[in-house]
This record gives C-alpha cells, sequence and structure tokens, in this order.
C-alpha cells in the first residue's frame, strides 16, 4: 500500500495555511453559512483520481484518508474513502474493511441514476444500510478528487435512498452537509421520574425549562434535557433496555441545552459518539421547543474530553408549525491519499 501526502495530491485552488477571506464554519457560525455551500451537482467520474501516479493504476483501488468532525489534523473520527470500487464483491469490501481497522470505511461506486454515486459502509462485522457519517466523509473526498469550483453538490444512493451533500472548500479543509427529513415529534408515554431513573439519575438532574420528548428523524430518538452534572454521571442501568422497548426508540440522547452539548446511548446501552441520525433530533427538538430559530445554524458538541470531542454546525427549518428538516454540517480534513495495491 503506497500513500501520497495530501499536500502533494491536492487539487483544490485552496491550499492547507493559505489565508482566506471566508468566515471559518464551525469557528463563527452566522446566519447564511449553509446558504454560501451551494454549488452545481458533479456527476460521478470514472477516472481513478490518482491515475497519473502509475499507467497501473487501473488495476488498484484508491482510496482517500480523512478526518470528519477534525478542527485541526490527525483528530475527529478517521475514515478511508475508497473510490472507483465498482468491481468489488461484498466478501472484499468486508475483508478490506477489517484490514484497514477504521471506523465504517465507505466504498463509492457509479450509481443507477445518472450523475450519482452508489455508497456502500461497513464494519469489521457487516454491511450498514446507511451511516450519515459517511456521507459526509465520501463528499469532502469526492471533492477534493475534483477539479470543479469550490462549493458543490453530490448525488449518493445509499441503500436505495437518494441523498444529496453539499461541500464547500475552506482554508485547510473542507466543509461538508447533507440534509434529512423530519418526520414528527411526539411527547414520551413514560414519566419523566422512570426515564431519569433508566440512566441512574435523580429528577433534579432534568432541565426543568424542557420537556422529555421523541423525534423520529429517519429512526425514533429519545431526547431527554438534563443539566450540565448528568453528562458525566449518567449510565444506562439494567432497565434502560425496557425502557427503550416502551417507547420504541432506537437512540437514547442526554442533551444540556446551556452548553449544547450531548451524549448518545443505542438502545442495547452501548455509547455512540454523536451519530448524526442524533444530531439531526436535537436539531429539530430545540426549533420545536423555541430555543433556535429557523434558518439560523448554531454549533452542537458532544461532551467528553477535548481530544476526543466532536462538534458539528446544525441548522432546523420549519414548513407551518412543524419541523420539517434539519441540515447538518461538519468540517473534514484531507489526511492522505492512497493506493490499495492487493486486492484481496
Amino acid at each position: 500500500m503506497t500513500e501520497i501526502s495530501a499536500e502533494t495530491a491536492r487539487r483544490s485552488p485552496t491550499a492547507a495555511g493559505e489565508r482566506s477571506e471566508k468566515p471559518a464554519l464551525l469557528d463563527n457560525p452566522v446566519p447564511g453559512q449553509f446558504a454560501a455551500v451551494g454549488g452545481p451537482i458533479l456527476p460521478h467520474d470514472d477516472r481513478d483520481p490518482n491515475s497519473d501516479l502509475n499507467p497501473q493504476i487501473a488495476t488498484r483501488l484508491s482510496y482517500v484518508h480523512v478526518n470528519l468532525f477534525a478542527r485541526r489534523p490527525f483528530t475527529g473520527i478517521s475514515l478511508p474513502i475508497f473510490v472507483g470500487a465498482k468491481h468489488l464483491r461484498h466478501d472484499q469490501m468486508l475483508a478490506i474493511t477489517r484490514r484497514f481497522r477504521h471506523v465504517e470505511p465507505a466504498f463509492l461506486a457509479p450509481g443507477m441514476a445518472y450523475g450519482s454515486h452508489r455508497l456502500r459502509t461497513f464494519d469489521p462485522a457487516a454491511h450498514h444500510a446507511f451511516a450519515a457519517h459517511a456521507v459526509l466523509s465520501a463528499a469532502a473526498a469526492l471533492h477534493h478528487c475534483s477539479d470543479g469550483p469550490s462549493s458543490a453538490r453530490w448525488r449518493f444512493e445509499v441503500a436505495g435512498e437518494p441523498i444529496v451533500a453539499g461541500t464547500r472548500t475552506l482554508p485547510g479543509r473542507c466543509f461538508a452537509w447533507l440534509d434529512r427529513d423530519v418526520v414528527r415529534l411526539r411527547a414520551p408515554s413514560l414519566r419523566t421520574e422512570e426515564i431519569a431513573a433508566a440512566f441512574a439519575l435523580g429528577p433534579r438532574l432534568l432541565d426543568p425549562s424542557l420537556p422529555v420528548g421523541v423525534v423520529e428523524a429517519g429512526r425514533a430518538h429519545l431526547v431527554v434535557p438534563v443539566i450540565q452534572q448528568a453528562l458525566a454521571t449518567a449510565r444506562p442501568t439494567p432497565g434502560f433496555g425496557a425502557m427503550m422497548r416502551s417507547l420504541g426508540a432506537r437512540y437514547a440522547i442526554l442533551f444540556d441545552e446551556p452548553a449544547l452539548k450531548m451524549r448518545c446511548w443505542d438502545e442495547d446501552g452501548v455509547l455512540h459518539h454523536m451519530p448524526i441520525g442524533a444530531v439531526l433530533a436535537v436539531g429539530a427538538f430545540r426549533l420545536s421547543h423555541g430555543r433556535s430559530r429557523p434558518g439560523i445554524p448554531f454549533e452542537l458538541g458532544e461532551a467528553g474530553s477535548l481530544e476526543k470531542s466532536k462538534a458539528l454546525l446544525v441548522e432546523a427549518h420549519e414548513t407551518g408549525d412543524a419541523v420539517s428538516r434539519v441540515r447538518v454540517g461538519a468540517n473534514v480534513r484531507i489526511i492522505a491519499c492512497g493506493l490499495r495495491e492487493t486486492l484481496v
């Protein structure tokens, strides 16, 4: 496996370290930032982005190594995005995933619709139907490999579902975003004391200014507003799974409104590091309760140590009195481009 640095492979006109008059997203989010992330939808390009490195490149698999949610290089989540993977079988992609030992690598191939990209993502055990962070990372990788404009949009097919993501060049990094529709918000069927007890929390650790709610954004997410101390002490109890099943929720989110920090567990009590679906749910929840304004982005972070913390820009929209969709964006840094010279 051969790697070249992102500095050598970068084709965007904005290189790392250059000064720019554009505002730094996630450092100072302001209204209209997402509106500037438009641009044309660019088609899938079957040419390998590293084809000029070796005339035999057609027999190899190229990838772009990215850091998602990264304020600086070598932070956030590390993912390889494999481009030109249309000839790979399911078992080959799974074997490559296990060899790379990264969080859910993504594989790109031409989609069924003209100009679209079929995206498949795996963990070491199996194929995932949908992983939003892979969509953001793949969009940034395509942006890096293209000779297109500084802002662009990309069509993906993920488990048969069409998804559009956008990208924009920023100094030393790329900003990527995607939209998701919100189905509805509902009140939980359990008392707040029972929900708090499932996290080993007392009622006084809940935020009295906000109700507990369930947001259905693809999957059902239980949103529990808490005070800051609760994020550090909460843990799922033996009754946590039963509580989640009774609510029909897939994920549970503890959310500190004043600090704009969150933690998230799945229905089995496994801690997840800020899945995009949970971020979308918090965006819809805040707008529905008047804690954010339609079309005005805010920065949401993960509770935890500074080194591991992640931040995303969230912007919710409404139609009438209901939340209709939420847009989520994050910084992506290109770390390296490489060639996988031996396929399994």
